[in-house]
């Protein structure tokens, strides 16, 4: 996903410095103990490349690479502001999907029971096929905050629309508690249920983390997380031909088949961007020393290094030290 990959700003690459500052402490015990201070100047470039550039990022089903810089061509990388340095960063950032993006998924089968002409109780298995065909994203926002107590840049997009998609229904045998009208109650949710429905998806949003820490050798590990909130999956009005407490049955449990795609849209982001997160740790890993810390404090994220950590406690409280 485009937006999202635009966090590849922190490689910590030469050309990336206009994101952090830097500060050394030296000590009698101590010599070369640096911290990278990033600020709201990384989340910011962020956000105005995203808004120039890419808006509305579009995903497709079954997607297969993404374009980093969308609308902008050679030209924009002239001028030298924060988020152009970011941009022609990201030229040579190419993205494919480790597998194409999944966005579409069968629901579980529903057994519906309804009064057919107000004297029969029928009942029918239903299955739900949502097919996801593009979600469009739009207004960007990011900023520096935690994820399960790390440190983490998130990405977020919150829309009231954006989300092109159909419902289809297939059935199993009807069956009555008269046999013979099984038949007139095929007839009549037939027509409808071989239909396909435009949907509607109430409040959907979309949160992205690019998740920092250091492992046991200490070296840094982003992780990308991802979480795709659709809200309710809605048919509207085109089920009325069907009998009230079919369409009632039937629209409500459509929360359950939400969560589903919900989780389809979501792993897909995060296996597309796990190229990215792989990117970061290494050109961190050839860039720095040990990583010593990664932590967020007040807005900001702070990556110290050195030699080999040993050193870090007189570091931080030598006279010497300042940010």
């Amino acid at each position: 996903m485009r937006s999202a990959q635009l966090a590849i700003l922190l490689t910590l690459a030469t050309g990336c410095n206009a994101f952090y500052d830097t500060s050394t402490s030296t000590s009698v015990t101590s010599y070369g103990f640096e911290e990278r201070t990033f600020d709201d100047r990384l989340p910011d470039a962020l956000e105005y490349l995203f808004w120039d550039c890419t808006e509305p990022l579009v995903m497709m089903d079954g997607q297969t690479e993404v374009d980093l810089l969308g609308n902008c061509d050679s030209s924009y990388y002239r001028y030298g502001s924060p988020e152009h340095s970011l941009a022609m960063l990201l030229t040579m950032q190419d993205l494919e999907l480790t597998e194409p993006l999944a966005l579409s998924s069968v629901g579980e089968p529903s057994l519906i029971a309804f009064d057919f002409w107000g004297w029969d109780v029928c009942s029918v298995e239903v299955t739900p096929t949502v097919e996801v065909n593009e979600v469009a994203l739009y207004d960007l926002q990011s900023w520096w905050t935690t994820r399960g107590g790390d440190a983490a840049l998130r990405v977020d997009f919150d829309f009231d629309a954006g989300i092109e998609a159909d419902v289809s229904f297939s059935r199993g045998a009807v069956s009555c508690s008269q046999s013979w009208m099984s038949r007139y109650a095929a007839a009549t949710i037939d027509p409808v249920l071989n239909s396909t429905f435009s949907v509607e998806l109430s409040r959907p949003d979309l949160d992205i983390w690019f998740v920092f820490s250091k492992n046991t050798s200490n070296q840094l590990e982003v992780e990308v997380e991802a979480q795709m909130d659709i809200g309710e999956i809605l048919v509207g009005n085109a089920l009325d031909l069907l009998p009230s407490d079919f369409k009632e049955d039937l629209l409500e449990n459509q929360g359950f088949r939400a969560s589903e795609h919900e989780q389809n849209i979501a792993s897909g982001i995060e296996a597309g961007l796990e190229g990215v997160a792989v990117a970061i740790e290494a050109t961190a890993d050839d860039e720095l020393d040990a990583i010593c810390s990664v932590e967020y404090d007040s807005g900001e994220m702070l990556l110290s290094s050195d030699l080999d950590c040993v050193s870090n406690a007189d570091a931080r409280s030598s006279s010497a030290w300042s940010r």
